[in-house]
């Protein structure tokens, strides 16, 4: 099987970034262009470092015990940005293997 080494490099192109996350490249640009987002830039390219901007997904969707209840979310599960990734990812590899794609 081959081996996508993007996946596992610290840093990435933003339309790359966005893709494999599934968030829009406009709204990553307003992030960054609001300080919000640690990215530079190399040549025409924008870079962000991965395991930043997975920190600040996480940080953005997981719900503070003090502000929001389990209740509040009706499940009472809470919702996991990098558990979610982690999902898309396995059943991607999945239907690879399966050869469905």
């Amino acid at each position: 099987m081959k081996r996508n080494y993007a996946e596992d490099a610290p840093y990435m192109k933003l339309a790359q970034y966005s893709r494999s996350r599934g968030v829009s490249y406009g709204s990553l640009r307003q992030l960054i262009a609001a300080g919000k987002l640690p990215a530079g830039k190399a040549g025409r390219n924008w870079i962000v470092d991965v395991k930043r901007c997975d920190d600040f997904f996480r940080d953005l969707t997981t719900p503070r015990e003090e502000k929001r209840p389990a209740e509040f979310y009706g499940s009472g599960r809470r919702f996991d940005f990098m558990a979610s990734i982690d999902a898309k990812l396995k059943e991607a590899k999945r239907l690879v293997r399966e050869g469905l794609v």
